[in-house]
């Protein structure tokens, strides 16, 4: 380049710079398995690029690399990054010995169904299915060999994935690295106990990005020029506008460069012109949207089709999102690649980070983009299978609330199916919270929600949502399950013992047409929860709860309750937990097929099949919320029970 002419050329540093201990750090620690090593650093500073680095080192060759990452618009489906990070291992997992247990990926792994042994028997229990699932993905990981596990963005994943990423790290596979990163600031406790205490066997890293110093900032700048330097006074300035942020430096070089802002001086390093002529906004995002702003028409339009969908997209989606012809959107996707804005993804073109798509889409005005996220929807609604999350956001976002509901009750529903129980409760909770409603319907989403919110292992405050809904006329049967529902949700979340009693005797007497409820309730009543309340009135309630049993109609409902009851009896010291206990052992042949069908053992020992009996729920609780049923008709909810 002749003296003065501007830059032009590349806007990524060829050379990683300013990270070479922590690419050093992160090497040595997958090269000594089984290890875990958490990246963390916020938006924008480089954990991507580090793991890039990591793939090209010579040392990784002989380990198979397996990369996932979370969404920040998340599907209502189970295990994603884990689903993502294992598409592409069909061919050495057609060399590895897996055990049969390995079968149960067949239905979260369709693609990998030719190499995986044959699909095993579903279970009546959904915690049993899950810890199977679990060990198959573990099994896989054990035979692929050694093996780079890598988790992007954990912060967005989902609570699966994050109880798997626990499973997994308490016992690896010998050959296993697994690499986690997040950004500090938006993961949750959940996330960061992940690795908070591996086990013994197990090195753990945790490797902080911090930003980039004023020299560092120079050297990346001049990386990126492909020169031998930068002034000090532009390497400052530079430093001061980005933060030290290696992509907000990325960004302003490539804004710098259109500008036509940069000058070679004799002794060959690069300067900026004069400060007064350089007025670069503070911060990645003013960049970006100069940048995007001198490009063709039609690379804007894609930018912002690219910017509403948030996820890779292929030509033809954003020729229906930008409502561009096929050739003008291949020319702007061409103009956005050159420019450095979007990379290339397995057939489809993302932007390169989140930050750029974020500054480009905060600049739409309102109605352009919710006429993008209308067309969004339905260019999403063509693919197959039809990405709910996505869906509902797009609907969402466009202002039709009506159908973002419905789109949402479907994404609820699929995650309840597939046992993302959390999943549910997060998306019918934003519904709840953020849309009108009428009465009736309002009512069968709380009612959803309280059965799903029962399952997680954390219980979060929904209540006040069941009883809004109870502030409306319900119908009878259905005001008595969500006052229900609140009771068992007070006594999860340690609620005053007499309100828990209370909220739950005034859903017995609306109970009347669903003996099924009516008599859990009973039983419910029957446990010591209130020290005030004497003992002959919880007897009475479990007396009631075994007059009401036969009314049931199904026979692991009734089981479940008269073991309940018998768990009561046998706390009391009363003999007729006995005569319960055989009288379940009868009816199960003595070999329990369901958890709800596990009877106590004695009034002085409670075993831990027992106490599951007093937590587990009756079967078949997708029927009362009308979502589809579980995989088999009995499907046990282990935790949904006080």
């Amino acid at each position: 380049m002749a003296n003065g002419d501007t830059v032009e050329g590349r806007v990524i540093s060829p050379v990683l710079v300013g990270r070479e201990e922590e690419l050093r750090r992160l090497a040595a620690a997958v090269s000594r398995p089984p290890a875990v090593v958490v990246l963390e650093g916020e938006a924008g500073i480089g954990k991507s690029r580090l793991l890039a680095e990591l793939a090209a080192r010579p040392g990784t060759a002989d380990r198979l690399l397996l990369c996932g990452g979370a969404r920040r618009i998340r599907e209502p489906f189970p295990l994603g990054p884990l689903v993502e990070a294992l598409r592409g291992a069909e061919e050495p997992l057609a060399r590895a010995e897996l055990s049969p247990v390995a079968g149960a990926l067949r239905g979260l792994l369709p693609e990998l169904a030719p190499v995986l042994p044959p699909a095993l028997e579903p279970l009546d229990d959904r915690a049993a299915e899950r810890h199977r699932l679990f060990r198959g993905l573990a099994d896989v990981l054990r035979a692929l060999g050694p093996v780079v596990l890598v988790v992007e963005d954990l912060h967005w994943a989902d609570e699966q994935t994050v109880e798997f990423l626990a499973y997994a790290l308490a016992a690896p596979p010998p050959g296993l690295s697994v690499v986690l990163t997040y950004r500090g600031e938006e993961a949750g406790t959940e996330v960061r106990e992940v690795t908070g205490r591996p086990a013994d066997a197990v090195f753990h890293d945790h490797i902080l990005l911090k930003a980039l110093d004023v020299a560092q900032t120079g050297d990346l700048a001049a990386a990126i020029l492909g020169e031998p330097g930068v002034t000090d006074d532009f390497g400052a300035h530079l430093h001061e506008l980005s933060s030290g942020l290696p992509l907000a430096v990325q960004e302003l070089m490539a804004l710098l460069r259109a500008r036509g802002a940069l000058i070679r001086l004799r002794s060959g390093r690069w300067a900026r012109k004069a400060v007064a002529e350089l007025d670069v906004p503070p911060g990645v995002r003013d960049s970006v949207r100069e940048r995007v702003a001198r490009l063709p028409e039609a690379a804007r339009a894609v930018a912002e089709a690219a910017a509403v969908l948030q996820a890779p997209a292929r030509p033809a989606d954003l020729a229906r999102v930008s409502g561009l012809p096929r050739a003008e959107t291949v020319a702007g996707v061409d103009e956005l690649l050159v420019s450095g804005l979007l990379a290339e993804q397995a057939g489809a073109v993302a932007f390169r980070h989140v930050l750029a798509a974020q500054a480009i889409y905060g600049a739409i005005p309102l109605g352009r983009r919710q006429e993008l996220h209308a067309r969004a929807a339905a260019a999403v609604r063509m693919l197959s299978p039809v990405p709910l999350g996505q869906e509902a956001h797009h609907l969402r976002q466009a202002g039709r609330l009506a159908d973002w509901v419905g789109a949402a009750e479907r994404a609820a529903e699929l995650a309840s199916r597939l046992g993302d129980d959390a999943e549910a409760v997060r998306i019918l909770e934003d519904v709840l919270r953020h849309a009108p409603h009428a009465p009736d319907r309002r009512g069968r989403l709380a009612a959803r929600l309280g059965w799903a919110a029962a399952q997680v292992l954390r219980p979060p405050q929904i209540i006040d949502l069941l009883s809004q809904a109870l502030e409306t006329e319900q119908p009878g049967p259905l005001r008595g399950e969500l006052n229900f529902l609140v009771g068992t949700l007070q006594e999860r979340l340690g609620v005053d013992p007499d309100v828990q009693r209370r909220t739950i005797a005034a859903a017995v007497g609306d109970l009347a047409d669903r003996p099924d409820l009516a008599a859990w309730a009973m039983a419910t009543l029957g446990r010591p929860m209130d020290p005030g309340v004497p003992l002959a009135e919880h007897v009475v309630w479990l007396e009631r709860a075994l007059e009401t049993a036969p009314r049931i109609g199904d026979p692991v409902e009734e089981v479940f309750v008269l073991g309940k009851v018998a768990t009561s009896f046998s706390g009391y010291g009363d003999p007729r937990w006995l005569a319960l206990t055989e009288e379940v052992r009868r009816r199960t042949g003595g070999r329990p097929r369901h958890r709800q069908e596990v009877a106590p053992t004695g009034p002085s020992r409670r075993t831990p099949a027992s106490r599951a009996a007093t937590r587990s729920p009756p079967s078949c609780w997708t029927r009362r919320c009308g979502a589809p049923r579980a995989r088999s008709r009995h499907a046990s909810r282990c935790r949904a029970a006080g």
